[in-house]
């Protein structure tokens, strides 16, 4: 751990208002909690008229009149009769009164404060030991499990000093990587067909490199130990101009590479394989349609190309520097925004009032009911075949009767590789329909999607939306289908 002048362990109402009187006063502290949240609990409500006094002094009185409602008193009830009245009445010189205000109202009021000096609460991290001495404490904190590490230094504007550290599964194990040192180095360059990625050969770093990148740039003391593998890697960028060329295919690293930031490179070549191998299995069967093939270097070249310049970005600033706003930065990073809009196999692209368009990816939601389970199905339990599945949403029964003959024509359409759901309002009665149903029982599905009754949806096999139908029809979706499957 850095050196402070104060270290305040508790980041309740009285860690908080220990660390913003520091603060106010200039002094360096830094505060921890070992939950790794604020609790949602009232607890403490009590708020005495002296404790609103300091928080008029500590510039929070206000916010703490807006959050909190007046105790006037207390009635006394024994056996059903009232017995007594005690009014919590002062002098009229008493600047404030008795109020009722949850801690964790309390707690965020303090903590929006404390962050005014730019002093978070470490959360997750617990004071485990500390040893003193005339000049010092010595405390020894456990960070929070699960957590990667990112630490930098910065010279002239860019980073000459680097640490990062995965955790993995097992006590205290990481991989960790830094920037090679001088020593380690060695120097190659590539001819005009060769790009430099990966493992090197030559000498690796040890436990001193190591530990010497420990000690300069660790958030708290380390020691390094039982070095189970090392190696020197160098990192490139590059990005084929395409994806496939007649038979052959490529993805993963032999479509692009780029620097590991955010474990963004093995997953999207997971991605690849997924959005590939579905097209390929068609083809071989002689069930492709003749641009099937080629939808896998329009719908995934522009995914590599966004991965490459993004990743490249956050090796030199990190992940926090994007622009964006958190959300969409760790859905983007979770690769939930991954999405095939435009693309030459899906349906028009027009953006719905709610719900995903044709090229999204499809959410999940839960909350279905089946007439022969007592407990609820998800919709990712219905997409778990192998083909496309259609989903006809329904919420008046007027809207079932043309759904026999639609599905006919879609399983014409799909070879007959389809899978087919029926999603009903839970209101609607479906008795005598043939087709598989489930019930929208937690009005999930028609909230998530923005299904509108008669819509169809039709799912990919690799988990994208393909087409919107609405009103769902047979040759519009027989028309769809015809830019996948061999007519």
């Amino acid at each position: 751990m850095a050196d402070v002048d104060v270290l305040v362990v508790g980041a309740g109402p009285v860690g908080l208002t220990a660390a913003c009187e520091l603060r106010r006063r200039g002094v360096r502290c830094r505060v921890i909690d070992r939950l790794p949240a604020p609790q949602p609990f009232a607890k403490a409500v009590g708020i005495q008229p002296r404790t609103l006094e300091i928080w008029d002094r500590m510039g929070v009185a206000r916010e703490a009149l807006a959050a909190a409602a007046p105790l006037r008193g207390q009635l006394l009830y024994v056996n059903g009769a009232e017995q007594a009245r005690i009014e919590l009445t002062l002098p009229p010189e008493v600047p404030y009164r008795f109020a009722a205000l949850p801690q964790y109202a309390t707690e965020r009021i303090l903590a929006e404060l404390l962050a005014r000096w730019e002093t978070p609460v470490d959360r997750g991290t617990e004071l485990v030991d500390f040893e003193q001495d005339t000049d010092e404490v010595r405390a020894c904190l456990v960070l929070p499990a699960g957590y990667a590490v990112r630490a930098m230094h910065r010279s002239d504007g860019r980073v000459d000093d680097l640490l990062v550290c995965i955790p993995l599964p097992g006590r205290n194990r990481y991989r960790m990587s830094m920037l090679v040192p001088p020593e380690l180095s060695l120097p190659q360059q590539p001819s005009e067909e060769e790009v430099l990625h990966g493992l090197e050969t030559g000498p690796t770093p040890g436990l001193p490199h190591i530990q010497a990148v420990l000690d300069r740039l660790s958030p708290q003391p380390t020691r390094a130990s039982a070095l189970r593998w090392s190696s020197v890697f160098r990192i490139s960028h590059r990005l084929v101009d395409r994806y496939g060329a007649g038979r052959v295919f490529v993805a993963g690293d032999a479509a692009h590479i780029h620097p590991p930031t955010g474990a963004q490179g093995m997953n999207t070549g997971i991605q690849d394989a997924y959005n590939l191998a579905w097209k390929v299995a068609l083809a071989v069967r002689s069930a492709a349609s003749e641009g099937l093939l080629r939808s896998y270097h329009a719908e995934r070249h522009p995914v590599g190309e966004e991965v490459v310049q993004r990743t490249v970005r956050h090796a030199g600033s990190g992940v926090q520097a994007d622009p964006d706003d958190p959300s969409t930065v760790m859905q983007r990073e979770a690769q939930l925004l991954v999405g095939y809009r435009g693309s030459p196999i899906v349906g028009p692209d027009s953006q719905p009032d709610q719900g995903p368009a044709a090229g999204d990816r499809a959410p999940d939601c839960g909350g279905l009911r089946h007439a022969l389970t007592a407990f609820p199905f998800r919709l990712f339990d219905l997409l778990r075949g192998q083909e496309h599945t259609l989903l006809l949403y329904a919420d008046d029964e007027a809207q079932l009767a043309p759904y026999d003959e639609v599905v006919a024509s879609a399983r014409r359409g799909a070879q007959g590789q389809l899978s087919v759901w029926v999603i009903a309002a839970p209101y609607l009665r479906t008795d005598g329909l043939v087709l598989p149903v489930v019930h929208d029982g937690l009005d999930a599905f028609r909230q998530m999607y923005g299904a509108r009754g008669g819509e169809g949806f039709l799912i990919r096999p690799d988990g994208y939306l393909g087409l919107r139908d609405a009103p769902v029809s047979g040759p519009g979706l027989v028309a769809h289908l015809a830019l996948t499957f061999r007519g």
